[in-house]
């Protein structure tokens, strides 16, 4: 075995920070202010399409493709079905050779590429009143790569910023003239607009979405993704996926094919609990006269600044002393580039959020 020992893996896979603490902390919490998802919709009230669950896998997966090209109104060639967008974000670090993550930004899109050696850097995002957008005079003056992609989030995690359709066309139309894609995570969207509606694709050709059913139906367990994006690049896409993990269990499909007919009723159960919450999380939040909060624009996360609290600390030692103290746990800014801010969710159990609200706004005051 001496003779495999100085041997160095091609691809350079590291644990992620953001989601080792999140797996390490999130669990020992009693108040979770951290979570991007929602609460998980109860499987067991849905009703499965008994065929289904007979079907050979192939079959099951054209249905669900079908099923998402009548959502997006695009030909069926135009979508690719994902094991959830973990597995999509992986697929686009494979398709170029640079990707330029937004920053401040979700960890596995630059992480991701940067394991599997693709080149990797940043584009930033500015805070404009509150949002966080992108300079596009900069981004017109920068020298870009070719064959390489922008990856965003939008509504933006973490900061819930919803760039409009207008300023998605006139990023991706900079983006266009010097040879580069726009890959816009849609995960969220469906907190503002219908699945299908008010997407980014379509407007220009460079760009290519991917979605889910997990941020704002609660059917994370279903590890349901999908890409829309023009047939050329959907074509690599697939080859892909049946290259890697090839289809979803039938047993998945039969519910994600279920849950794509009902989204409506999904999608109220989601937002009949969670109303109220955001503005009761900002009026909270105003007490605060040394931190100030971002409400987003849509979804369940949002920005707190806190640079003027930390004495002496790390945002990530505060989150550990505010665990400790009061169980209560919310999502250091560093591990998405924006240290001395906390991601504050509104996403989780009914129990007890306004309890672990009072317990942040104390222990800040503190």
């Amino acid at each position: 075995m001496e003779n495999f020992s100085s041997i160095v893996p091609k691809f350079d896979f590291d644990n992620l920070p953001y989601v080792d603490f999140a797996y390490e902390n999130y669990p020992n919490a009693v108040f979770d202010l951290a979570s991007s998802n929602v609460k998980a919709y109860p499987l067991s009230s849905m009703k499965v399409n008994p065929t289904h669950l007979d079907m050979h896998s192939a079959n099951l997966h054209k249905l669900l493709n079908a099923q998402l090209a009548s959502i997006y109104n695009v030909e069926e060639n135009h979508v690719a079905v994902t094991i959830g967008c973990t597995h999509a974000l992986f697929i686009v670090a494979t398709l170029f050779d640079s990707i330029y993550a937004e920053s401040p930004g979700f960890e596995p899109i630059w992480q991701t590429p940067k394991a599997l050696g693709t080149k990797t850097s940043f584009i930033e995002r500015e805070n404009v009143e509150g949002r966080l957008v992108f300079n596009l005079e900069k981004i017109k003056k920068s020298n870009l790569e070719s064959n390489s992609a922008l990856v965003i989030t939008n509504p933006h995690n973490p900061s819930g910023t919803l760039l409009s359709e207008r300023e998605l066309f006139e990023l991706s139309s900079i983006l266009k003239e010097k040879g580069v894609f726009l890959v816009v995570d849609e995960i969220y969207l469906d907190f503002h607009r219908p699945l299908g509606e008010g997407t980014a694709y379509g407007s220009n050709d460079n760009i290519l979405i991917l979605s889910g059913l997990t941020k704002v139906y609660g059917l994370g367990s279903l590890r349901s993704g999908w890409f829309v994006g023009a047939p050329k690049i959907i074509d690599k896409i697939n080859a892909a996926i049946l290259q890697t993990v090839g289809s979803h269990s039938s047993v998945a499909m039969s519910y994600i094919s279920s849950a794509l007919e009902k989204l409506d009723e999904l999608k109220a159960y989601q937002v009949q609990r969670l109303n109220g919450r955001m503005d009761f999380l900002e009026q909270k939040l105003e007490k605060l006269s040394d931190a100030s909060f971002y409400k987003p624009d849509v979804g369940i996360v949002g920005l707190l600044d806190v640079r003027n609290l930390l004495k002496g600390r790390t945002d990530l030692e505060m989150v550990g002393e505010l665990l400790d103290s009061t169980k209560t746990i919310v999502a250091p800014g560093s591990f998405f580039r924006l240290e001395g801010h906390f991601r504050v969710s509104i996403g989780g159990e009914e129990q007890g959020f306004k309890t672990g609200i009072d317990h942040l706004v104390n222990f800040l005051s503190g």
